[in-house]
């Protein structure tokens, strides 16, 4: 039987949530944004072709950690590309 690893999902999203990125990101999601949109408010360096996947994943793990909470909510654009805005 595999051990927890101490630390709860709870108090890790408790902890993340304290982190700088979340407000510069709820500052800028009083409107609808894309996850592609979000890239350049977490990131305070130059995201280049081989780093535009991982800072994506990142973002959307963010992006993913307030949604869980109820912080941002989802919606569609025209083109069917999720975007994410406050709650």
């Amino acid at each position: 039987m595999a051990k927890p690893l101490g630390v709860k999902f709870a108090d890790r999203l408790e902890h993340s949530l304290e982190n700088p990125i979340f407000e510069r990101l709820f500052e800028m999601c009083d409107e609808p944004h894309r996850v592609v949109d979000v890239i350049p408010t977490i990131f305070n360096t130059e995201i280049t072709g081989h780093t535009f996947f991982p800072a994506a994943g990142e973002s959307l793990a963010h992006i993913h950690d307030a949604f869980d909470v109820g912080l941002l909510c989802s919606s569609e654009d025209t083109k069917g590309i999720a975007e994410y805005a406050r709650a």
